[in-house]
């Protein structure tokens, strides 16, 4: 072979690899090279083989969050699986009592992920990303044991989006509102706990969002607060928010720190850091928690909301009300979409769906009607 023979196969061989990274990590890469090779039977892989099967939950979980996948995956896809694996360690551990449990006694047989994906509760969509999470999770870290069984775990993984279709995602009531924004005056932190509610009605921002707000977000002329979307953490976008949620917000800001400044253009230039809504005078922000625990608290003891209804119902359903009563009142859907901060009109589908009676009278609206 000449040496530019031999250039030029390098070359190719380049190109190929490259080409096999843009569609493969570096660990599948390996283990193929290895089968392909002939070292399969290798000690170290022969005992790393049988330690997936004296794997833990917990063990698992660690292996999981270290690995090449999750690292690669972006800054609010690593964000998504961190709380989804919290969520379906809390519930192995209220299932076994412990995370000591074997991975592969989890998983298989299937019937408790089965009875994780079906809770009651669970929505289609919620169900969809959980199976996906579980999908990667298992594929990562047990990947020879999903191989073994791909098709017990990708039918059980497999969502069906008929479950529950013609069903609106829970939402609260109007009456239900209602008395959870006057409950909210009650409590030891009356005042603020009504903005925030009047917030989260007035905006359909999620909870991340509000409670990051600080006084240099809120345009008072163009009627908007910027935030920190979903899927856009790293930089501001604005969020439109109703007069009325604007002017309760407002007079809180002017409660908590009216007396830093003469007026709100000064305020805000001079303390613009400062968190709205804070348990330390605005240098830390309130904590999600805090807020989906008062929420839930206000819904437990109103009178209007049932003790089935206050175990599903949280601070998220605030956002399923605003959208679908928004939609019922004719709001454009495109209008919606902006205002909910989705990306695509289809995420609004869930909110868009009606009963009988809605049809018949949004059919009765229509002004051919009024020809016959």
């Amino acid at each position: 072979m000449t040496f530019n023979q031999e250039v030029s196969k390098q070359g190719s061989a380049q190109v190929a690899i490259q080409q096999l990274l843009e569609f493969h990590n570096m660990e599948e890469l390996q283990m193929a090279a290895l089968s392909i090779l002939g070292l399969s039977g290798d000690t170290d892989n022969i005992e790393q083989e049988n330690s997936f099967q004296n794997l833990t939950v917990e063990e698992s979980f660690r292996i999981f969050y270290a690995s090449s996948k999750f690292k690669g995956l972006a800054d609010t896809s690593q964000d998504t699986y961190e709380y989804e694996g919290k969520l379906f360690r809390d519930f192995i551990y209220k299932k076994f009592g412990s995370l000591d449990v074997l991975l592969t006694e989890v998983i298989y047989p299937t019937s408790t992920l089965l009875d994780y994906l079906e809770q009651s509760e669970i929505s289609t969509n919620t169900s969809a990303k959980k199976a996906a999470f579980l999908r990667t999770f298992i594929k990562t870290v047990v990947q020879d044991f999903y191989l073994l069984n791909k098709e017990d775990l990708d039918g059980t993984l497999k969502v069906d989006w008929n479950k529950g279709k013609g069903e609106l995602p829970k939402f609260y009531n109007l009456e239900q509102l209602r008395e959870l924004l006057l409950l909210s005056k009650e409590t030891a932190f009356g005042l603020r706990n009504y903005t925030i509610i009047s917030v989260l009605l007035g905006s359909a921002l999620r909870v991340s969002e509000l409670v990051g707000i600080t006084l240099s977000d809120i345009d008072l002329e163009e009627e908007m607060i910027m935030v920190r979307r979903k899927r856009h953490k790293k930089k501001l976008l604005p969020a439109y928010i109703q007069r009325d949620a604007l002017n309760v917000l407002m007079k809180y800001i002017n409660f908590m720190y009216g007396h830093l400044a003469d007026d709100w253009k000064e305020l805000k230039s001079n303390y613009g850091e400062l968190y709205v809504f804070s348990s330390t005078i605005g240098k830390t922000a309130i904590t999600d928690r805090a807020v989906r625990g008062m929420v839930k608290s206000l819904a437990k003891k109103a009178e209007s909301i049932s003790e089935d209804e206050a175990e599903i119902l949280s601070v998220h359903n605030f956002r399923h009300s605003y959208a679908i009563y928004g939609i019922r009142s004719g709001i454009n859907l495109y209008a919606m979409m902006d205002l909910m901060g989705h990306s695509t009109v289809t995420s609004l589908k869930p909110y868009a769906k009606q009963t009988r009676d809605q049809i018949k009278e949004d059919m009765e609206k229509n002004p051919i009607a009024r020809l016959i």
